[in-house]
C-alpha cells in the first residue's frame, strides 16, 4: 500500500481537513473532545500567533490514517531554543497523536518526519493518557525521554445513580443528604442544568466571576490566564458549545456553585468548577458533584471524567486514577544537553 506523508502549516489547510480529521478521530484509540478539529482550530485562532503550525498527516492509498497535531514554539533571539509541542497545549486535558485503529506503523512514520526537522531542541508532549498508544510508542521511539505523572480521576456510573450512591461510604451519603437539605431549608437553593450555546452565553461570565472570587488570594483560577475566557467564549459559540453542560446550584438568579462540563460520546468531562467561598460551610461543590452524577446517569452517560488534577474532592466519589503523563525528550548533542539544564529545569 502506498503511504504519503504531508505537512499542514497553514490555518486554512487545517480547517479544510475538519471532516476528515473528525472521522479519523472517531476511529482512533485517543478519541476525545480536546483532539477534535473544532477545539484545536479554535485554540489556534486564539493562541497561535506566537507559534508555528506543524501538522503531520499520513495517508494510505489516499485515506487519512494518522494525524499528529504539533506546534513549534521558539524563544530567545541570540541563543534560540525551540520546543515541539502538541497543538492546544494548555487548556486541553488530554492530547495525543491520532492514529486509525490497526495502523500502528504510522507512529514510526511520524517520528521519522519529526527527526527530519532540524529546528527543534526539545520535544515536550503533555497530557498523555498513561496507558494510551501515543505514550507507548513515544517511549519506544525515545527511550531516554523523561516522564512526569499526574492524576486523572474518573468514575464509572454505568450501573446507574442508585447503585453508584450505594457504593459510596455511608458517611459520604449521609453528608450529601444533610448538606443539600440544609441548603434547601436555609438558602432556598435549586439545582439547574443549562445546555448549549445559549446557556453558555448566560453562564460563562458567571462561572468566571465565581472562579476568580474563589481563587482571589491564590491567583490560580483558569480565568486568570490571558486569553482563556476568549478561547472558551468562542469555543462555546461554535460546535463545541453543543456539547456544553452547565450544572449549578442557584439562589434566585445567582449560582453559588457552577461547573462547566462537556458531554462527549457517553462520557462527561468535568472541566471548570467554581463555587462562592461565602457559602463554603454548606459544601455546595461537594453536593454539586452528586447532582452532576445523577444528571449524567439520567442522560445515559456511563463515565464521569474529572480530568487532570488530584484534588481530594474527586476521590470522595470512589474515583479511579487513569493517569496523565508528560513526556520530554532533549535532542542529542552536548551543547543542547548543557543548555537544557539551564533552560528547561526540573521536569514536572
Amino acid at each position: 500500500m502506498a503511504q504519503e506523508v504531508t505537512e499542514i502549516r497553514t490555518p486554512d489547510g487545517m480547517s479544510e481537513m475538519e471532516d476528515e480529521w473528525n472521522g479519523l478521530l472517531a476511529d482512533s484509540e485517543e478519541n476525545d473532545l480536546f483532539l477534535t478539529s473544532g477545539w484545536m482550530t479554535n485554540w489556534w485562532s486564539n493562541f497561535g500567533s506566537s507559534h508555528e503550525l506543524r501538522l503531520i498527516a499520513l495517508r494510505e492509498d489516499g485515506k487519512l490514517i494518522a494525524l499528529a497535531p504539533f506546534i513549534l514554539s521558539k524563544r530567545g533571539r541570540v541563543l534560540g531554543w525551540s520546543k515541539l509541542q502538541f497543538l492546544a497545549t494548555g487548556p486541553s486535558d488530554h492530547l495525543g497523536i491520532i492514529v486509525r485503529r490497526g495502523h500502528d506503523s504510522a507512529y514510526a512514520a511520524i517520528f521519522k518526519r519529526i527527526e527530519q526537522w532540524k529546528d527543534w531542541d526539545v520535544l515536550e508532549l503533555r497530557e498523555l493518557w498513561e496507558h494510551g498508544p501515543t505514550l507507548s510508542h513515544l517511549r519506544s521511539a525515545y527511550p531516554t525521554g523523561e516522564m512526569a505523572r499526574g492524576a486523572s480521576p474518573f468514575v464509572n456510573v454505568s450501573q446507574g445513580y442508585a447503585a453508584f450512591m450505594a457504593s459510596l461510604h455511608k458517611n459520604t451519603r449521609h453528608n450529601l443528604v444533610r448538606y443539600w437539605n440544609k441548603m434547601e431549608r436555609e438558602l432556598h437553593c435549586r439545582f439547574e442544568v443549562g445546555c448549549g450555546p445559549g446557556e453558555a452565553k448566560r453562564c460563562l461570565p458567571l462561572l468566571k466571576e465565581l472562579s476568580l472570587r474563589r481563587w482571589d488570594d491564590e491567583g490560580t483560577s483558569p480565568f486568570s490566564q490571558p486569553g482563556v475566557y476568549d478561547f472558551l467564549e468562542s469555543s462555546l459559540g461554535q460546535a463545541t458549545g453543543e456539547r456544553a453542560l452547565f450544572h449549578g446550584i442557584w439562589i434566585e438568579d445567582r449560582p453559588i456553585a457552577l461547573v462547566l462540563g462537556f458531554r462527549y460520546l457517553d462520557r462527561y468531562l468535568y472541566y471548570i468548577p467554581a463555587y462562592d467561598p461565602a457559602f463554603a460551610n454548606f459544601s455546595p461543590g461537594f453536593v454539586l458533584h452528586s447532582k452532576i452524577i445523577q444528571d449524567c446517569t439520567a442522560r445515559g452517560i456511563t463515565e464521569v471524567d474529572f480530568l487532570r488534577g488530584a484534588e481530594n474532592h474527586k476521590f470522595r466519589f470512589n474515583a479511579t486514577d487513569r493517569g496523565l503523563v508528560h513526556f520530554r525528550y532533549i535532542r542529542d548533542g552536548p551543547l543542547r544537553r548543557v543548555e537544557a539544564k539551564a533552560r528547561e529545569g526540573r521536569f514536572v
